[in-house]
């Protein structure tokens, strides 16, 4: 509704880049979102692989992009060069091998120039797992077991996950420097915090798979602890700012972590903490997170022997149901409060 007024008042020009990364909630918005073009002034553009297919895609215009031309091909090879010469034998077999896609290309030539000096036709590796390997092996020691470390961690991730995880010599931030010169990775310049991206996924990929099980499922369980000491600490921060929409999302993360430990008093006390925040809201934001909240203390509370505060706390949040009109919300509300009433042994109402 926000893009649809906006575009009353001027044009807007909403672009995405990889559709195929996308998550269902987005995706979501993105299909009500064309649903509505016809009658705002909004041009929208995405792009995506070929091996996605948006729910939508009978109602937009594709423009397919093919494979770069020999002569794109060579120019692309003579750009990323730099200052060395490439014989003709060895740009007419990077483009080969390339097969006119512009990351292999790029990777390709990176890996002859950096190889042999001067480059021969016999240095052109046959794979471009090969190629991101070799480069891989080539890097300082710190600098490819920080890239191998953050492989695990997602195709992105923030500074301060690296930090905490971080069981190399010294700080990470020149090897993520380092990592960002060699164009391994690159920062995002638009998120709150440092937030690191690889270039391509294929190069998560092949770092990921240059570990060791051992070390991998180490570091795995290294993530996991690191993320649940990050999520607290944000809950408390958020819990002191004004921005209650994070604060509630946190919140609720605790105490999920807390009921996992059978730890149900401190996940009550999250969870109406996190009710707090939830009130500051507005809205059907404020109504979806209250009685998502309100749910979940029900069926706590109910674990704690105080199954007719439970119900009493559910029985409030009627008219928010009411509002709300949401089936997945709904349909839990009364899950919770028949089992409640099934509890205290009143039939009839339930």
């Amino acid at each position: 509704q926000m893009s649809l007024r906006g575009s009353h008042r001027r044009p807007l020009l909403c672009a995405i880049e990889d559709l195929h990364w996308i998550d269902s909630t987005s995706e979501e918005y993105v299909a009500a979102l064309v649903d509505h073009l016809r009658e705002a002034a909004i041009m929208l553009v995405v792009t995506y692989r070929p091996d996605y297919c948006p729910p939508w895609v009978d109602r937009s215009h594709q423009i397919t992009l093919g494979q770069l031309s020999t002569p794109e091909a060579v120019t692309v090879v003579r750009a990323h060069s730099a200052h060395t010469v490439l014989p003709e034998p060895v740009v007419a077999m990077i483009v080969t091998k390339a097969e006119g896609n512009p990351f292999f290309l790029e990777e390709l030539t990176r890996a002859v120039v950096e190889q042999a000096h001067p480059p021969a036709e016999g240095t052109v590796p046959d794979t471009i797992q090969g190629v991101l390997l070799a480069r891989i092996d080539r890097l300082p020691e710190e600098a490819k077991r920080l890239l191998q470390m953050a492989s695990v961690l997602g195709r992105e991730f923030p500074l301060r996950l690296v930090q905490a995880l971080w069981d190399g010599s010294g700080r990470p931030e020149p090897w993520l420097t380092e990592l960002t010169r060699q164009e391994f990775l690159y920062e995002t310049l638009s998120a709150a915090e440092p937030v690191y991206v690889f270039k391509h996924a294929l190069t998560q990929d092949v770092a990921y798979t240059s570990l060791l099980t051992t070390r991998r499922q180490a570091l795995h369980a290294a993530a996991g602890r690191a993320l649940e000491g990050l999520y607290d600490r944000l809950a408390y921060h958020y819990a002191q700012t004004e921005e209650a929409t994070k604060a509630v999302v946190y919140l609720t993360y605790v105490a999920e972590k807390a009921l996992a430990q059978y730890a149900r008093d401190a996940a009550l006390t999250a969870l109406q903490e996190a009710g707090r925040h939830a009130a500051r809201l507005r809205g059907t934001e404020r109504d979806r997170h209250v009685l998502d909240l309100v749910i979940r203390q029900g069926w706590v509370l109910d674990e704690l022997g105080h199954a007719q505060e439970a119900r009493d706390l559910l029985l409030a949040q009627q008219a928010c149901v009411e509002r709300l009109h949401d089936p997945v919300h709904t349909a839990n509300y009364y899950q919770c409060l028949g089992f409640l009433y099934n509890r205290l042994g009143a039939w009839e109402p339930a």
